[in-house]
Order: C-alpha cells, then sequence, then structure tokens
C-alpha cells in the first residue's frame, strides 16, 4: 500500500471514530472534529489520542494521573516515590501529576517536553533500561 492509501486509510478511520463518537455522545461531528483540532472544548469530557488513529473520550477529570494517584494513595507512596512512563497524548495528565515522568526517545514532542528525563528508543533499551539503572543506583 502506498503512502497515499495509507494516509487516505488513516483519515477514513479517523472518520469513523469521530462518527462512532458522535453517535454515542449525541456531540456533533464538527463539534468533535473542532475540539480534536484544538479549537473548541467538549463539555464535561475529556478527549485525547493515544495513537494517532485512536480517539480516547473519558469523563472531565478521568485520566491515567488521577488512576496513578489514586493507585499510590491506596499503597501509601509519596510523589517522589512513583516513576510515571508514557508516549502519547492519553498520558500526559499522568505525566503532570508526579515529578518523575520518563518518556522514550520516540514519544511525543509534548510528552518529551513533560519529561523529566527523556530516555534511549524502545529498540536501545528504552524506560526499561533506565528503570534497571535507577533501581542499581538506589533511587
Amino acid at each position: 500500500m502506498s503512502f497515499s492509501e495509507n494516509l487516505k486509510e488513516a483519515l477514513d478511520f479517523r472518520g469513523m471514530q469521530i462518527k462512532e463518537l458522535s453517535a454515542k455522545t449525541g456531540i456533533s461531528k464538527n463539534t468533535i472534529d473542532n475540539y480534536l483540532s484544538g479549537q473548541k472544548s467538549l463539555p464535561n469530557v475529556e478527549v485525547c489520542r493515544s495513537h494517532w488513529t485512536t480517539i480516547e473520550v473519558n469523563g472531565k477529570g478521568v485520566n491515567k494521573g488521577l488512576a496513578c494517584r489514586k493507585i499510590a494513595e491506596a499503597y501509601g507512596l509519596k510523589d517522589d516515590e512513583v516513576v510515571v512512563c508514557g508516549d502519547g497524548g492519553n498520558d500526559l495528565a499522568m505525566m503532570k501529576e508526579f515529578p518523575i515522568p520518563l518518556a522514550p526517545a520516540g514519544a511525543e514532542d509534548k510528552i518529551k517536553e513533560a519529561a523529566w528525563e527523556v530516555c534511549a528508543s524502545v529498540e536501545e533499551g528504552g524506560i526499561c533500561g533506565r528503570l534497571i539503572e535507577m533501581i542499581e543506583e538506589g533511587q
């Protein structure tokens, strides 16, 4: 499949996702598309992408940051005892929630900007290699 065919398929897939999201939420396709392009906000929901072909919709405030916060509290962990790792838009809230966020070299730019440290690529050991180093160093 050529690049242009792949791109068309991805855009068609995005359109199908928006249509399905619109049908499930009652929010117009145009409003959803405007939100995704950063032109508008949606009431009571947060929309993000975890992959260029995937749209995630959650209630406002429901995200990986909140989930990790609840888990840390349940285990009695302090913020500096939690290392979070992410590479896509659905990880941003989590990356901002804790002081030690790691991102692999191939992460989205906004994730790398939020990271405490950008690790090597996945092929070069990435986050796993860095976590091993941190454990060995007693961090």
